[in-house]
């Protein structure tokens, strides 16, 4: 979705807008807030994958 709206800004505003000539949406506070919840989603999933290996407890084989 980041990369759609950055795609949107490039194509549907003129240079140094942020409002799209197409919808009338603020795209700028829109790719700022992706953006964001991209990086968040990154950096949880690192620390799922980090503390996942002292979660998982190991079973014997017999």
């Amino acid at each position: 979705m980041t990369l759609n709206t950055s795609v949107s800004i490039k194509y549907e505003t003129d240079f140094g807008e942020c409002i799209s000539q197409v919808t009338g949406t603020d795209l700028c506070l829109q790719h700022d807030i992706l953006l964001v919840l991209t990086y968040g989603c990154g950096i949880l999933f690192f620390l799922l994958l980090i503390f996942s290996k002292r979660n998982i407890k190991k079973t014997e084989k017999i």
